[in-house]
């Protein structure tokens, strides 16, 4: 017997330690992580600089934290759930796989170098946060650490910006892009990836023009939208 066998024998019969269930709920978090993730390790680890030796079990972490946070905001709750739910069931429509190997996974391989940057340098213990530091290297200062996030999110905002365009483009091909749906808990889709916020100044220079109703200035095609 395995030692999932054997853990879940003790489930079973009531012989479970405290640590048992922790490990349980671990896996089983773990096993869901894995199945709404936009990327695969694999390909962090083909495509960027991340090495190989690299932990998947934090480098998943640190992938569906990224897109939770960076690309849901952008896909706006109906489709962003609508993908997961197809990611998991194994079976995504021709129109999800272009966004998500086109557009979105560009994005997502840039956020996770920037959310991974400082995360990979530190590893908590039972008394401490301890400071990873190999034999024949060495950590850099803090200032080096912001550069190469900023970097990376730099690169990161770009591409999720163009993720934002294609669905304004194509939104009669997405429609849960339109209508994430109802309720407090929604995410609507944002009409800026940039933390800085949006400049409203058309790239002539000049003042920029007052908003219609229904409409958005979009600084980037330097001409009005539909209001998402």
């Amino acid at each position: 017997m395995g030692d999932a066998g054997r853990l879940v024998h003790q489930a079973r019969n009531g012989c479970s330690r405290p640590s048992l269930q922790a490990h349980l709920e671990t896996k089983h978090r773990d096993v869901k992580i894995m199945a709404a993730l936009f990327i695969s390790t694999q390909i962090i680890k083909e495509e960027t600089i991340y090495d190989d030796n690299v932990d998947d079990k934090l480098l998943r972490q640190i992938i569906y934290d990224s897109q939770e946070q960076h690309i849901l905001p952008v896909l706006g709750s109906g489709l962003y759930d609508s993908i997961k739910a197809e990611i998991t069931a194994g079976s995504v429509s021709s129109d999800n796989q272009t966004l998500l190997n086109t557009w979105i996974k560009p994005a997502l391989k840039y956020w996770v170098l920037a959310e991974g940057t400082d995360v990979l340098m530190y590893r908590y213990a039972n008394k401490s946060v301890l400071k990873q530091q190999g034999d024949k290297t060495f950590t850099p200062d803090v200032e080096e650490v912001k550069r190469l996030i900023s970097k990376w999110e730099d690169k990161a905002e770009w591409h999720t910006n163009r993720v934002r365009l294609f669905l304004v483009e194509n939104s009669s091909t997405y429609p849960l892009y339109l209508n994430p749906g109802t309720g407090a808990d929604v995410i609507h889709p944002a009409r800026t990836v940039f933390q800085s916020g949006m400049f409203l100044q058309g790239r002539r220079g000049g003042k920029a023009p007052d908003m219609k109703k229904g409409m958005y200035y979009d600084s980037d095609r330097d001409h009005y939208a539909k209001e998402c």
